[in-house]
């Protein structure tokens, strides 16, 4: 089994915008990315949810599969991944 560590920081309101997003609805949006991959990325047609729960230290941890199309002569797949929050 391959494993990949992936983290990315952005800035989320950049000065002088008109509309700003809170943190809760910032932690919304990614809550319903982590659960909904399909609504965000092409490439992914579906994403199954297998378990969720929330971490001692507060984390939430996702476990799901995300469904990928073909791609570049590449056969459609099935990635197992554990998403932390």
């Amino acid at each position: 089994m391959v494993t990949f560590n992936v983290a990315y920081t952005a800035p989320i309101n950049k000065a002088g915008a008109t509309l700003t997003l809170t943190q809760a609805q910032v932690w919304e949006g990614l809550k319903l990315k982590v659960k909904r991959a399909q609504d965000f990325v092409p490439v992914i047609t579906g994403c199954d949810v297998l378990s969720e729960e929330t971490l001692p230290t507060g984390e939430l941890q996702v476990t799901r599969e995300a469904h990928f199309a073909p791609v570049n002569g590449n056969a459609a797949r099935t990635v197992k991944e554990v998403c932390g929050m």
